[in-house]
């Protein structure tokens, strides 16, 4: 372990300590849990996306996260696929000091934090739930450190970082703008920004139109703020932007997972609207000859260079 003898601090401690004493305190909890919250509209399905409580409220434990994974890689492929994917973009090396913000459950990392293959990971989530969990499965090692923060205020200097990852979550950001300037604002010259994301024409797509013929008006079929379509706009600060995009389908033979999907998404979806077994029966009818539901599914990246 990599030890300042002069101020006794170790890993990400000396690092920080070197490039400017900032960032020390290892329980972040104080600011912004005490910040004055901004007036804010609930009404549509990205706006409940971005509100911070409903968001907190999704993910105060891990249980709907793991339903939607599980779901996607039942029916996507082969376990871990999406993730694999992400990471050999990202194309980390030894020297790379990385930030991953809305880390949740530190999936992406899984049997990839070989010594050496980086200098330093900071992994960081709003959610007291998922930081536990990354604890679990990363605390403990001097060339990782795991932060509950908020993208939109990143207590970092300028210029840390070489890579910064923003894997599925911008579109749960109320102030986009400000996570993205923030983001620029702790990357170094020539680092990179990945950011993965969804499209606007696939599995939500799909939910939107089917549940809207169950039950009037259940889902508005709002634009996601943040997806394929439309996240450049939010990029042009950056000096280059690449765009990745992968299109599957899904085959799904097991109604019940859709349902239990639907169930998972208890944050923008009034439950209380729905009858689980009626629901359940509803899906059944939609099934082809072959008791299956084909669900278009697009996902990408865009890797951003400053």
């Amino acid at each position: 372990m990599l030890i300042n003898k002069e101020s006794g601090l170790s890993g990400f401690s000396v690092f920080m300590h070197e490039i400017g004493h900032a960032f020390y305190d290892s329980n972040i909890k104080g600011q912004d849990a005490n910040r004055k919250r901004e007036p804010f509209n609930y009404g549509g399905i990205m706006a409940k996306l971005n509100n911070r409580n409903r968001t907190a409220e999704q993910y105060c434990n891990t249980k709907n996260l793991a339903i939607r994974r599980a779901f996607h890689e039942k029916y996507s492929g082969s376990a871990g696929e999406f993730d694999r994917w992400v990471y050999n973009l990202l194309q980390i090396e030894a020297h790379d000091v990385v930030l991953e913000v809305g880390s949740g459950t530190g999936d992406l990392w899984e049997n990839r934090l070989t010594e050496g293959s980086f200098k330093h990971l900071v992994v960081s989530d709003l959610s007291d739930a998922m930081i536990e969990e990354l604890m679990i499965k990363m605390g403990g090692r001097s060339d990782i450190t795991v932060k509950k923060m908020d993208i939109c205020r990143l207590q970092f200097p300028d210029e840390v970082f070489t890579k910064v990852i923003a894997n599925s979550m911008l579109y749960h950001v109320k102030e986009i703008s400000v996570a993205v300037s923030q983001v620029y604002r702790v990357l170094k010259k020539e680092g990179k920004f990945f950011v993965t994301t969804t499209s606007n024409n696939g599995l939500y797509s799909f939910l939107c139109d089917t549940l809207n013929e169950y039950c009037p008006n259940i889902l508005d079929p709002s634009e996601i703020t943040f997806s394929l379509e439309n996240g450049e706009k939010y990029l042009s600060m950056f000096s280059d932007v690449k765009k990745v995009i992968v299109k599957k389908e899904m085959i799904v033979t097991q109604v019940e997972d859709i349902v239990e999907y639907i169930y998972s998404m208890n944050n923008i979806i009034d439950l209380c609207r729905i009858d689980k077994n009626e629901l359940m029966a509803y899906y059944k009818k939609i099934c082809n000859s072959k008791g299956e539901i084909m669900i278009p599914k697009c996902y990408g990246m865009f890797i951003c260079t400053k």
